[in-house]
């Protein structure tokens, strides 16, 4: 199971862009639905897999605000599984 790590910043009222992994290259611009959306296109890309995780941070921060399968979250926008929001500071 792979990690991806998505960090996110407002780009304009409630909408968020996307930038992904260590190099925080834009991945989805201007979502409402960030966390969804970027499981989305991970999916489709056939960059993960349901089972790998996702974790979402406020860019520059090291506190994750969101994390579950990309599975779970795509079963979440269609009301099953829930994802659980956390707060907690991410390892390292």
């Amino acid at each position: 199971m792979a990690v991806h790590v998505i960090t996110i910043q407002q780009s304009r009222p409630g909408k968020f862009d996307v930038r992904l992994g260590d190099d925080q290259r834009l991945f989805v611009e201007s979502s409402a639905q960030p966390f969804l959306e970027s499981a989305a296109a991970l999916l489709s890309g056939g960059l993960a897999l349901p089972t790998d995780e996702l974790v979402m941070r406020f860019n520059g921060s090291r506190f994750e605000i969101r994390r579950g399968t990309i599975g779970n979250a795509i079963r979440n926008a269609q009301g099953s599984a829930p994802v659980r929001p956390i707060g907690r500071r991410a390892a390292g």
